[in-house]
């Protein structure tokens, strides 16, 4: 649920690195893409704001998709500021600092990012952020500090009291029902969502026709299988970290015996089978310099849809995979359908958060500017928000669709 008007801190899902590296995936398009009109309309050198930034994925996406603004970007978690300003090295526009939202400006010990929110913030935004802090109301009192007059504040927060899975396995029940109580026992409010516009009331925003909110709700749905996969063996990591704090789990109302059946529900929806299915290539006839990117395409999926190219009579196809032996064997495959085929092979473990540079300059330099097409099929899509925030390096006079096959469904960009 998110609420936008004209918000001891603890992020409790504590998974370590496997959190961080999932939250590096989010991006101003697929996460916040309610604050793309705003940001739209900023003039240069303005400011925006994100708390509980994480390790950066929302606002690198829009450091890159708006270098004309100054972004910046909080959170608690020394270990996660530590990553963003990794990823965000070399971007001017961008900084980042370690900060406690419910006391924003004196818990920042960075002079320079102090410095610009004390002048004011055009946008000051947060995403899955205050439902983790100890005082929700103080945390948008701070926010409401931050921005400028005339700026807006942007509250998106969770609600998992709505959470609920079909069919009803016993186990994914369970998860269901005690997984809002371990946020509560370390001062989560697990409900945060529903509450926003009464938190933003309680902490001064005014709520008439010069200041207006803004509502919306949305849904995140998890049905294809490598999805759900990906979203239980994160479950599945949370527990295995949070399993070793007796007190939580105490106070949380857990045992041995809730976590194995737990563990059951989420491994019954993680197997994940390769589905059979047939590309009818003569409803694909590409023009002769149609250019083609697989990212993924040693095994499975990537590697059927890489040899459905020279049958479609596509010119050239840019290929990745992480071994040279799965790249010979494709290469030789798609030159055995098509002797006139052009086939880049190129090592790259795409779930490499590093690897995104390699692909992306390799992709430029060998389509020549001309890349039509990206299937991208990552396996379980730990990069494909670094693809995407990346995608404008690309310099392609014709770049169209993005299709992550395995994880997130079909995306669609244009440049």
């Amino acid at each position: 649920m998110a609420t936008q008007q004209k918000a001891p801190d603890q992020a409790f899902l504590s998974a370590g690195g496997f959190m961080r590296k999932a939250m590096i995936n989010r991006s101003v398009g697929s996460d916040v893409p309610h604050v793309i009109p705003i940001l739209d309309s900023l003039k240069p050198g303005e400011v925006v704001l994100e708390v509980g930034c994480g390790p950066g994925g929302i606002t690198l996406s829009i450091a890159k998709r708006y270098p004309q603004l100054k972004v910046l970007g909080v959170d608690i978690d020394a270990e996660s500021i530590k990553d963003a300003k990794a990823a965000g090295q070399g971007l001017s526009n961008l900084s980042y600092a370690v900060a406690d939202v419910v006391n924003l400006v004196d818990s920042i010990e960075n002079s320079s990012v102090t410095e610009c929110i004390k002048t004011g913030c055009s946008l000051v935004y947060s995403h899955a952020a205050i439902m983790h802090t100890s005082n929700q109301v103080q945390a948008i009192k701070s926010m409401r500090a931050a921005c400028k007059t005339g700026g807006t504040i942007s509250l998106k927060e969770g609600d998992m009291g709505l959470f609920f899975a079909y069919p009803e396995i016993p186990g994914m029940q369970k998860l269901m029902e005690v997984f809002p109580r371990i946020g509560c026992t370390e001062g989560a409010d697990a409900l945060c969502g529903r509450k926003l516009v009464s938190h933003a009331l309680a902490a001064g925003l005014s709520r008439d026709d010069a200041h207006p909110f803004e509502l919306s709700m949305s849904a995140q749905i998890t049905t294809a299988t490598m999805h759900r996969a990906g979203f239980a063996a994160g479950f599945d990591k949370i527990f295995e970290t949070n399993r070793k704090n007796p007190e939580l789990m105490r106070s949380a109302g857990l045992n041995e015996g809730i976590v194995s059946l737990i563990r059951e529900g989420t491994n019954s929806v993680k197997a994940y089978n390769t589905p059979n299915f047939y590309i009818d290539t003569s409803n694909f006839i590409f023009p002769a310099d149609y250019t083609v990117a697989v990212v993924g395409a040693g095994k499975g999926i990537g590697e059927y849809i890489a040899k459905a190219y020279p049958q479609a009579k596509a010119s050239q196809t840019l290929t990745t995979a992480r071994t040279a032996m799965d790249l010979d064997s494709i290469k030789n495959d798609c030159q055995s359908i098509n002797g006139n085929f052009r086939i880049l092979a190129l090592a790259a473990h795409a779930t490499d958060p590093t690897s995104y540079v390699i692909i992306v300059k390799a992709l430029g330099r060998e389509s020549d500017g001309r890349l039509h097409a990206l299937v991208y099929n990552a396996g379980g899509g730990v990069s494909q928000g670094l693809f995407e925030n990346n995608v404008h390096e690309m310099n392609f006079e014709s770049y169209s669709t993005i299709t992550d096959l395995n994880y997130l469904g079909a995306l669609y960009a244009t440049k």
